[in-house]
């Protein structure tokens, strides 16, 4: 009996250990899987005009957000969302999130129905902004050049669809002969834009100047427009030559009687346009016998002496003493001309009088008659005294005068000049000329290689620059003499010397004393 009791007590104990093991030992259970959360859209369904872009969230870290827009189911390998999507069309956006381990999100589904406004043409530009030169037509330069102008869409897009487009030279008098596409200059001309750009050509003509293009398209009720920039249009090399020089009283006074003058020359090509800036030009002396001097070197477009600049002329200067003011000099000038080919022209020059200065004198000055009637003497002479020279003191040759006096007739005198073809005109004895070649001058003959004029040299006999007049005065220019009084009567006679071609005038005054006795 004892022995079963023991029995009894180790198996209950044994099956007490046992029990404890079991519920101490963990069992292999797989717990339940977590869900992604399910994404949250910033755009719901609706009908939208435009783009619109769609951004989408998962409140799930590390998940993966992945859509179809073709309305299938999206799956592990559908495209990722990183950034916002653009809904241009009508769809159906279709939304999961996934993430290792977890049970995918709940699908999101939008239907978006997109509309979209007529596009429209927001702006038009020229691709050239700057300076377009050509020059005129046949001239061996280039003479044409493509204007392109670009359509834009509000967004700064290319505006694609064709667009039509107008052209047209702005200017109400382009240079002559210039047009676009080979139409009349003065018609628009009508282009069709493809894929955002208009193309048109301009062609110059026969004549230099400067233009600019309007493009123009009409879009949205909108009328577009916008300008070339400026269009140069250059002359042809020179053709001809003009050669010019400053006139009357123009010299700068360089002292010691030496006078500088300005001297040019006009270049045009073969159309008659002025050349282009920068054309070199030479200037020589051929005889140069005066001893003149000349600045050689010049270009089309520099200064003059008094800060001219001129299209088309170049200047230089031209030095000579006063003493051969009224002489002649042969100026030529040379440049270059259509390949290389030389241009130049000669020009036979007067030297100008600069601030010249007139003097008279008349000898006798005074004149006396005798007797109211039978007045003796019946005439009477008196001689004219000028004097031309320049404020430097430098005798004028060749000055002509015109004389004027309120009584008396001037009558012909040969006066100091000693050539025959240039000595005071008997025709006109009120026309005196100053002294040009000497009575003593040794005669000699050069010849202008180009205008063939004969020379001389003077002998400076201090007669230069001095013309002789002579007014005769008759009796009846006489005053009448009342015998009562025992006193003389006196008459003024005005004589007045205008240097002709100029304001130049000086006075002089003869007196009449007439007596009764």
């Amino acid at each position: 009996m004892k022995f079963i009791v023991i029995l009894i007590i180790v198996t209950l104990f044994c099956m007490c250990v046992s029990c404890s093991k079991q519920s101490t030992e963990p069992e292999d259970i797989i717990p339940a899987a977590d869900t992604v959360a399910t994404p949250v859209l910033t755009l719901g369904s609706g009908t939208y005009t435009g783009t619109q872009m769609v951004g989408i969230s998962c409140s799930t870290p590390y998940a993966v957000i992945r859509y179809t827009l073709d309305n299938s189911m999206p799956d592990s390998t559908s495209a990722q969302c990183i950034f916002p999507i653009p809904i241009d069309s009508t769809l159906t956006l279709k939304v999961r999130a996934f993430k290792t381990d977890w049970i995918p999100s709940q699908l999101v589904t939008a239907e978006y129905v997109i509309t979209h406004e007529p596009e429209y043409v927001h702006s038009i530009e020229f691709v050239q902004s700057g300076q377009i030169d050509l020059n005129v037509a046949n001239s061996g330069g280039i003479n044409s050049a493509v204007l392109r102008a670009k359509l834009y869409k509000e967004n700064g897009e290319l505006y694609t669809a064709s667009q039509d487009v107008w052209f047209k030279i702005n200017n109400p008098y382009p240079p002559a002969g210039a047009n676009l596409n080979n139409q009349s200059g003065a018609d628009s001309v009508l282009v069709v834009a493809n894929n955002g750009m208009a193309d048109v050509t301009v062609y110059s003509g026969n004549a230099s100047g400067i233009m600019n293009v309007k493009a123009s398209t009409t879009s949205g009720g909108q009328y577009l427009t916008d300008h070339s920039g400026q269009i140069v249009i250059h002359s042809a090399p020179p053709h001809r030559i003009e050669v010019f020089s400053s006139g009357f009283n123009s010299g700068f006074n360089l002292g010691g009687g030496l006078w500088k003058i300005i001297v040019g020359a006009r270049l045009y090509d073969i159309y008659d346009n002025p050349v282009s800036y920068g054309t070199s030009v030479w200037f020589n002396l051929p005889n140069n016998i005066y001893n003149c001097q000349i600045g050689a070197n010049a270009y089309v477009g520099n200064e003059s002496a008094t800060g001219d600049s001129t299209a088309g002329v170049a200047y230089t200067y031209l030095i000579y003493s006063g003493i051969h003011s009224q002489e002649a000099i042969t100026i030529r000038v040379l440049t270059g001309g259509l390949n290389g080919a030389e241009v130049f022209e000669q020009e036979l020059i007067i030297l100008p009088v600069n601030q010249p200065q007139l003097e008279l004198e008349v000898i006798p000055g005074n004149l006396v008659f005798h007797g109211n009637t039978n007045t003796i003497p019946q005439s009477a002479n008196a001689t004219i005294h000028a004097a031309v020279f320049d404020i430097q003191g430098c005798p004028i040759h060749k000055a002509w005068i015109s004389l004027t006096s309120n009584y008396g007739t001037f009558e012909p005198i040969h006066g100091t000049n000693e050539d025959p073809q240039n000595c005071n005109p008997h025709a006109n004895p009120n026309l005196i000329v100053t002294d040009w070649y000497d009575q003593n001058a040794r005669y000699e003959w050069y010849y202008d290689p180009f205008y063939q004029i004969p020379g001389g040299v003077d002998n400076n006999d201090g007669q230069d620059g001095l013309a002789q007049g002579s007014i005769r005065i008759d009796a009846a220019d006489t005053p009448y003499d009342d015998p009562m009084d025992n006193c003389s009567t006196i008459r003024v006679v005005t004589i007045i010397g205008n240097l002709v071609g100029t304001d130049i005038s000086s006075t002089v005054r003869l007196n009449l004393i007439k007596s009764a006795s």
